[in-house]
């Protein structure tokens, strides 16, 4: 019997060192990834980086943290929130890093680290609350090591990394809640707070009230706070929308269900040949987001099938993981385009993870895994890390000391407080990473060059053009001037 509890004891330690292994594997595998560049995470810059939404996530948290508030607009085309200067998604995405920013200040490095701990909650959570076997752990540690498309996002200023949180602790909860018939009130609050969390920000995410609604209806408990939870986070989301956020130029949603349907089919048909073209030819992450996503999404069709024919019932678990991704890839393909549907669909794919880490076969990880692996070989680098150019950097230090003279904010929200920058300047935009060093609490604004074509429509204080685009010349047509140039750019101000 002593024998027995020693080996008891010892196995209980060996699983634990595996948990603290998951737990730590964010930081662990963000620290191999650099390190196959021969850099380290504290090397990444993302002011080199090639995602424009960083831009945008980062300043309106460092307006907030360090700018004393958001002073200008963040919308696309000069767009102004009718509340606040918030962009497309609202506050709420943000809050977790001004929460970060607040507490361990807020620098370039800070959105990595901030993402590196928000997904080791996630996964603390998931193995707190679910207690998965240990081979199936092992297999998750080692499909998160091999996923460069997961850590490519958790290494970069978007706040992709916060989803994947989140949508581990609903999982997680959800998976636990009527475990064993039990029906667990804490799971199941906390379940509902995630779902209605992810659903305020992104309205899409509403479809992940099936999970607790299939189980409420089948235990008949608790149906009325699913209802009312998912009533009021759609109306939340309508209400942050409506007065919190920033419109975007062309709309999102076609004007009627023909043009969404027809919308939906492009999309697919675009998707297949993102898929080929991963495949095919050395492509870049999007595409290979679709790829771990669909490899994924046959894994759990294959596990639910099998476990049909051999057991003659259905698994109900994989059957609303499968129904969720269906719902949630609709919603973004009619409301989005190809582009921005494999960043979304990354997150669906860590639930994926989270459902055969705890409910599945762990075999089917090395599927995905092989994905990660062909991945790493074959994806083109144009989305490799943006490491620190000290040259580059010596210079932004001194672009932003340079702005921070030229540059007079007001204490009012105001157009007055917002820099704007055409992306189409015939062929010779400014980089929009130089917008990095405004002024903290100004606003950032990208915009179509179409914008350009009727000046009447420039609401932006300060515009941002290359020194040999032609928008010079309609800013200063329109009374701009220019208070700032460079052999990288001009700064142009309204004289009005």
């Amino acid at each position: 019997m002593e024998l027995k509890g020693k080996k008891l004891d010892r196995d209980k330690l060996i699983y634990l060192i595996v948990c603290a292994l998951a737990v730590m594997t964010p930081l662990l595998a963000g620290v191999l990834f650099c390190l196959k560049d021969g850099k380290s995470i504290a090397d990444i810059y993302i002011p080199l980086g090639g995602w424009s939404d960083e831009i945008t996530y980062y300043k309106q948290v460092d307006a907030l943290v360090n700018g004393g508030g958001i002073k200008g607009f963040f919308g696309f085309n000069q767009s102004q929130a009718p509340i606040g200067g918030f962009a497309y998604w609202g506050p709420l995405p943000i809050i977790p890093y001004v929460l970060w920013g607040l507490i361990f200040g807020w620098n370039y490095s800070a959105p990595i680290y901030a993402n590196i701990f928000f997904v080791a909650l996630g996964i603390a959570v998931v193995l707190l609350v679910t207690r998965p076997k240990l081979i199936h752990i092992v297999f998750f540690i080692i499909a998160m090591f091999s996923s460069p498309m997961v850590l490519r996002h958790m290494l970069s200023g978007v706040a992709e990394p916060m989803y994947f949180m989140l949508l581990m602790i609903a999982v997680a909860c959800a998976l636990d809640y009527f475990k064993e018939d039990k029906f667990k009130t804490a799971s199941f609050v906390i379940c509902l707070i995630a779902i209605s969390l992810l659903t305020m920000m992104r309205g899409y995410y509403a479809v992940l009230y099936l999970i607790p609604f299939w189980k409420c209806v089948k235990k008949k408990k608790a149906i009325p706070w699913v209802i009312g939870s998912a009533i009021v986070a759609v109306i939340g989301f309508a209400l942050i929308r409506k007065f919190f956020c920033a419109s975007y130029y062309g709309g999102v949603i076609g004007t009627d269900i023909a043009d969404s349907i027809k919308s939906f089919g492009t999309n697919i048909i675009l998707m297949a040949k993102y898929v080929w073209y991963a495949i095919r030819y050395r492509d870049g992450m999007v595409p290979w987001c679709y790829v771990l996503w669909i490899t994924s999404m046959l894994c759990m069709g294959v596990d639910f099938t099998v476990y049909y024919i051999n057991n003659k019932k259905v698994k109900e678990t994989v059957l609303q993981t499968l129904i969720m991704n269906t719902s949630v890839f609709v919603a973004i393909f009619v409301l989005y385009d190809v582009g921005v549907g494999g960043r979304h669909l990354l997150t669906m794919t860590v639930v994926n993870f989270v459902v055969m880490l705890v409910d599945m076969d762990y075999r089917y990880f090395i599927s995905t895994i092989i994905v990660g692996v062909a991945a790493f070989f074959l994806m083109n680098q144009i989305e490799r890390l943006p490491y620190v150019d000290e040259e580059y950097a010596l210079w932004m230090a001194e672009l932003e000391e340079d702005f921070r003279e030229c540059i007079v904010l007001t204490d009012d929200l105001s157009a007055d407080n917002c820099m704007a920058m055409p992306t189409s300047d015939d062929n010779e935009c400014t980089y929009y990473g130089y917008m990095f060093a405004a002024p903290a609490g100004m606003g950032v604004s990208l915009d179509e060059r179409e914008f350009y074509n009727d000046p009447s429509n420039l609401t932006a204080d300060y515009i941002m053009v290359h020194p040999y685009g032609s928008a010079r010349y309609i800013l200063e047509d329109a009374g701009y001037e220019c208070i700032y140039e460079c052999d990288k750019l001009m700064l142009y101000h309204s004289c009005d």
